[in-house]
């Protein structure tokens, strides 16, 4: 194992991105051959590349959380737009188990996939940097709608789940008043450890390069979801992913009736959609549904106490009792 990680790390010493992957694939390795301690020390050396930089943006990230709570809510849209299908909106911390949702509901004869959209943060990103512009659900919508990849012919729903748009519940819930919401709910633990384990090229997820800011993200995560249930009560439902993977069946059941759906046996077969993975969940979506990763992360405990320390005892409860 060192013999093969020493090649590697020969190999991309070019930059930090180039180092990270390296040290990334040497992670793998190390995981692949079950020594944990080996993978854990690689991947903290792949973290410590990437969160160079990054250091203010957890402020912007704090900053920015304030700010949108203390908002009020936007107007609702006139109407909703019955000139595209159904939007049904999939949140969560990232790897919670939203690509996992996504597939259930796009197997449906019915319903289209439609990937992480990034009309929602094209919008708000606008609106938050004009001080004097107010938040408008029916430019939102419009914007959006707009702006929505074709769908296909008799699709009567579609299914959006960038799983950062919990942070835009209020205004998406007040521009599509006939939208589904659903927010997926994982023990932040595994949730951190999958994170930690993903190379993400998204500089927006900036938070998964450290363990303290990992925790301050599903803090605000959990702040977010706080407020939306106060401000909109009965417009975000949750979905347990500890649930759903032991109990396939009755989730996707669930599923279909909160999105108004007639079920179908396709829904529980969700690797065998033939629909195109664009995020990290590729590996892990095309197979079967399954409980592997389920308290996965007491084998790296030690590892991971930074993590469980940052979380609010007061915003998971469940995790500190």
């Amino acid at each position: 194992m060192q013999a093969r990680t020493s090649k590697l790390l020969e190999a991309g010493n070019a930059n930090r991105g180039a180092a990270a992957t390296v040290l990334f694939a040497a992670a793998s390795l190390a995981k692949h051959d079950g020594d944990t301690a080996t993978e854990m020390l690689q991947l903290r050396k792949a973290h410590d590349q990437l969160q160079h930089g990054f250091k203010s943006w957890e402020t912007r990230a704090e900053k920015a959380c304030r700010q949108r709570l203390s908002t009020p809510l936007p107007a609702p849209a006139s109407a909703p737009r019955t000139d595209i299908p159904r939007p049904v909106f999939v949140v969560g911390l990232p790897r919670s188990g939203t690509t996992l949702i996504e597939r259930i509901l796009a197997s449906h004869s019915t319903v289209q996939g439609l990937g992480e959209l990034a009309g929602v943060h094209h919008w708000a990103r606008r609106v938050e940097s004009q001080s004097s512009a107010g938040s408008d659900a029916q430019e939102l919508a419009d914007y959006y709608a707009d702006n929505l990849p074709q769908t296909a012919e008799g699709t009567r729903a579609f299914v959006d789940k960038a799983p950062g748009n919990y942070a835009f519940l209020g205004p998406i819930a007040q521009a599509f008043p006939n939208a589904v919401i659903l927010n997926v709910m994982r023990d932040p633990r595994d949730v951190a450890l999958s994170m930690w384990r993903t190379h993400f090229g998204a500089g927006g997820l900036y938070y998964t390069h450290d363990l303290s800011w990992m925790a301050a993200e599903a803090n605000r995560y959990r702040r977010y979801m706080q407020h939306w249930h106060a401000v909109l009560p009965g417009r975000v439902h949750e979905i347990s992913y500890e649930h759903l993977v032991n109990n396939l069946e009755d989730g996707a059941k669930e599923l279909a009736q909160l999105c108004d759906l007639p079920f179908e046996q396709a829904m529980l077969s969700p690797d065998k959609s033939s629909d195109a993975i664009r995020t990290a969940s590729n590996l892990q979506a095309r197979k079967p549904v399954n409980t592997a990763s389920v308290g996965g992360w007491q084998a790296v405990a030690d590892h991971f106490a930074p993590f469980v320390k940052g979380l609010d005892a007061d915003l998971w409860p469940e995790i500190h009792r």
